[in-house]
């Protein structure tokens, strides 16, 4: 049945598995509930087996107006790595480096450090400064 669907329908590009099905519908008439799992699983069949083609979504008869499979590379060919996803890095200056490497060496004040209140440490050096304990200067 699927052969005969595939000759009648003579589609130059193939036949995919929904035209394959309405043909056999149509000439047919009622088929089984599973009819599309049977249908799947027949072609399944088939193409492993080598008596259809199957490119890009369609079937062909094997035959001379059939494209052809993709010729198999010979053994002992290596392929190229597939390209890598993303935008490449980009190119390092060693130049920059050493001035990266050059100034991480010399401190630089912190700039979001907020500064010290004055007043703990005026009441510091007074305490100090004066002899006092911090238990004597209750408030």
């Amino acid at each position: 049945m699927i052969l005969e669907a595939i000759s009648a329908l003579n589609d130059k590009n193939g036949c995919n598995k929904s035209a394959i099905s309405k043909y056999t519908e149509t000439k047919y008439g009622n088929l089984l509930p599973s009819h599309w799992s049977l249908l799947t699983a027949h072609l399944a069949g088939m193409k492993d087996s080598g008596s259809l083609l199957f490119i890009k979504n369609n079937y062909f008869k094997p035959g001379s107006d059939a494209p052809r499979k993709p010729k198999l590379l010979p053994r002992g060919t290596i392929l190229p790595p597939p390209r890598p996803r993303g935008r490449p890095p980009k190119p390092k200056d060693p130049l920059a480096a050493a001035v990266a490497k050059f100034a991480a060496g010399f401190s630089r004040p912190h700039l979001g450090a907020r500064p010290r209140p004055l007043i703990p440490l005026i009441l510091l050096l007074l305490v100090v400064g004066l002899g006092l304990s911090r238990r004597s200067l209750s408030w």
